[in-house]
């Protein structure tokens, strides 16, 4: 219970965070009488996002809690790269972070929770962005493989020390001041319940790449149990 409560923290104070400097953003121009309606839009439907992701989190701890098993469902992987990248987006272009999407609508659904999928995607890209504290740029790249979806997250940023590469995806190992060493452990125990898998290379001042791989939900659920 002190894992799983740790893990919800972890997501959701993810999705907070982005929610915070909107606020802030929208507080200013309000007393600077700056205020777009556009802009109050597109600010306002993030808002919403990172608020519905939070519910899908506090909905999927309950569902677990009830002895509810993460390998009924599907996601799509496009829809669940547009909600943690609009999340993300505000923190991103403070940065000077560009990112990079080439994910097909088309993509078959994969055997995943949708809100788990948004999980690994926000872990991945909230990690890309810590990374490249003075900019840089994050590609996300996804294809269909015979019965596997595949996707890459790479980032140009600090890269990781060869030391510390076995060891990023163990509950509580961080070398972040700040961090939890909770979100790739997190991305980890996600892809594992669904029969995925998960990769991670990296080179320390060239940046980092993670490989996911995912089974269609279709294959997935067509295989005996």
């Amino acid at each position: 219970m002190a894992d799983l409560a740790r893990s919800v923290s972890h997501d959701v104070n993810n999705a907070l965070g982005a929610m915070l400097p909107l606020v802030q953003q929208l507080q200013e121009d309000l007393r600077g009488r700056k205020l777009k309606p556009a802009v109050l839009s597109e600010d306002l439907e993030q808002l919403q996002k990172s608020l519905q992701v939070c519910r899908r989190i506090f909905g999927g701890m309950l569902s677990f809690s009830r002895g509810a098993a993460r390998r009924t469902g599907h996601a799509h992987v496009r829809h669940a790269v547009d909600t943690a990248s609009a999340i993300l987006k505000y923190g991103l272009g403070r940065s000077g972070i560009s990112l990079m999407i080439d994910v097909p609508e088309a993509l078959p659904a994969v055997a995943c929770g949708q809100s788990d999928l948004e999980q690994v995607f926000l872990n991945l890209l909230t990690n890309a962005r810590e990374a490249m504290p003075h900019g840089g740029r994050i590609t996300i790249e996804a294809r269909s493989i015979e019965h596997d979806v595949a996707i890459t997250v790479s980032d140009s940023g600090c890269g990781i020390p060869a030391e510390h590469l076995p060891r990023v995806t163990e509950p509580f190992f961080t070398t972040k001041p700040r961090g939890n060493g909770l979100g790739l452990s997190i991305c980890r125990s996600i892809l594992w319940e669904v029969d995925g898998t998960i990769a991670i290379r990296s080179e320390p001042g060239k940046g980092t790449r993670v490989d996911l791989g995912l089974p269609q939900a279709a294959a997935h659920h067509a295989q005996p149990v």
